[in-house]
């Protein structure tokens, strides 16, 4: 709570009492009556001096409930499309009696979509809801009362699958293209800033925080001409967080930015405050973008690196190979370069005259190659005279 400023606990204001349970409200349709956020209620509570104190608050106004809700059959972690629901309405506390100011309204917040208010009865004790959402949609929950006080967010990202029906499916949220809300990120850190943006609608802007991790959700008025905010993520990790706007006329702003929170535990945040403005650099990118970004890069590097130690070992391994090959050729060169002919001795008979007896006589081949190779000892005749036996 912001000293001098009075604010609002519900700035949810849903259709009127006499709809019929399972009726789906959209914001801005035909009629006033048909709105689920009336924005002139919020402001008559908040002057506009507080709406640019209220966005540069450290801590941004947390709903508290006086009623909390919860599932009739076990809790489950997905809905089929069309089907109905059952839930009930308890004291906040054990032995209470509040039960909020009946009739009650399931807001349903869709990663990507648009919030959806539906009405699920006048009975605390049974209560109705269908899901209206198409196959593979993810959704946080939220029950509110007729005076828009809620009672709490489930601590589960719920899943939608399809169903036998789908007849049941919201219709497209008018004016799509116009009104939408953007994150800068997936993934945020404990007290690292999350960036928002917001295209068309009618400022001044309200922004309602929800996280898997927050028992209620939280809302922060923006200053009457700002469409940027930079949140301060006080989340505590391993949770979702999501962030929804209306606009002055209470319409809703299609493209719900979804993320995942991760660091810390502390979540005080000392000194840290969140803030909203004009200016796109308020949704620069966050510390845990670039240090997401800035560990890609180094795991990168770190694969080229590797690459090219591995490229340089490859080759001196063939340079290596290579020299042992042609180690090996050059030695079977020399040994092929000696004939296998060289020093073979040949025994021939010598040609004689008619009737005279052939003495066979011994030739030792010299060949070119061979006198290339040592010599014989000094004194010593390449001819040889000596005789093989049986003559020796």
């Amino acid at each position: 709570m912001v000293p001098g400023c009075a604010t609002s606990a519900a700035p949810f204001k849903a259709a009127t009492s006499n709809a019929t349970p399972g009726t789906l409200s959209r914001p801005s349709l035909t009629s006033p009556s048909q709105t689920m956020v009336t924005r002139s209620k919020w402001l008559r509570l908040v002057s506009d001096s507080c709406l640019a104190t209220l966005a540069l608050a450290p801590a941004a106004q947390a709903q508290s409930a006086g009623f909390r809700w919860q599932f009739t059959d076990s809790a489950p972690t997905f809905f089929t499309t069309c089907d109905l629901v059952s839930v009930t309405v308890s004291p906040e506390t054990t032995g209470g009696a509040g039960l909020g100011m009946p009739p009650y309204y399931m807001m349903s917040f869709p990663a990507g979509g648009t919030p959806l208010t539906e009405l699920i009865g006048t009975n605390a004790s049974d209560l109705k809801w269908v899901p209206r959402h198409p196959d593979n949609t993810q959704l946080m929950l939220m029950v509110i009362d007729s005076n828009g006080t809620s009672g709490g967010v489930k601590p589960t990202l719920f899943n939608m699958r399809t169903g036998t029906s789908t007849s049941c499916l919201a219709p497209p949220t008018p004016d799509f293209s116009t009104f939408n809300i953007s994150g800068n990120s997936t993934v945020v850190s404990t007290c690292e800033p999350w960036g928002l943006r917001i295209d068309g609608g009618e400022p001044p802007y309200t922004v309602i925080l929800a996280s898997t991790g927050w028992n209620f959700p939280t809302n922060v008025t923006l200053g009457p001409m700002d469409s940027v905010f930079t949140f301060i993520n006080r989340a505590a990790p391993m949770q979702h967080l999501l962030a929804a706007v209306t606009d002055a006329t209470g319409r809703w702003a299609s493209g719900i930015p979804l993320v995942k929170t991760i660091g810390s535990w502390d979540t005080e945040c000392t000194g840290m405050v969140s803030s909203s403005g004009t200016d796109l650099s308020f949704i620069s990118s966050s510390p845990s973008s670039r240090s997401t970004d800035m560990h890609r890069r180094t795991v990168i590097a770190s694969l080229i690196v590797a690459a090219l130690i591995l490229l340089c070992l490859a080759g001196i391994l063939v340079w290596w190979w290579r020299r042992r090959r042609r180690a090996h050729n050059a030695v079977v060169a020399e040994i092929s370069a000696v004939s296998p002919f060289d020093y073979l001795t040949i025994y021939a008979e010598r040609q004689t005259a008619p009737n005279e007896f052939a003495e066979p006589s011994v030739v030792s081949v010299w060949s070119s190659a061979r006198s290339k190779l040592p010599g014989p000892p000094h004194g010593v005749s390449p001819q040889s005279d000596e005789m093989p036996p049986p003559y020796a």
